[in-house]
């Protein structure tokens, strides 16, 4: 087979990448340098541990499935829910779980190129 036909929410639970789907980390046919995607669930009290962070070269973009959530961008406090989405550019602060309203929260977030996890610059 020249290709991976995979599930998100199965590989998300089963390969131990917490939630990449592809990417410059990933093996085979997800192996790409080009972009990122991973796959992510929410439950209220586990945004505790998401910090707020920026990326200093990559592209984010993150898309609400399911849920709704509040979330901080360059300093503004933004709710999303499902079928929202946000693109934003590197260097620019943001923690999109800050609060879980609805729950689960379900999304996908693709970051453009797939840099090294160093890209990721975690605030407190």
């Amino acid at each position: 087979m020249n290709f991976y036909k995979g599930n998100f929410r199965q590989d998300k639970e089963n390969d131990g990448k917490n939630g990449w789907l592809i990417g410059r980390f990933m093996e085979h046919y997800r192996h790409t340098e080009k972009m990122g995607i991973k796959f992510w669930t929410f439950l209220k009290g586990e945004e505790k541990g998401h910090k707020l962070k920026y990326e200093k070269e990559a592209v984010e973009c993150s898309i609400i499935i399911k849920g709704k959530v509040r979330g901080k961008i360059d300093n503004r406090e933004i709710i999303f829910e499902a079928g929202d989405y946000v693109v934003i550019p590197a260097k620019i602060r943001s923690n999109m779980i800050m609060e879980v309203l609805e729950e689960p929260v379900e999304g996908f977030t693709i970051k453009a190129p797939s840099m090294p996890v160093d890209d990721s610059v975690k605030l407190e």
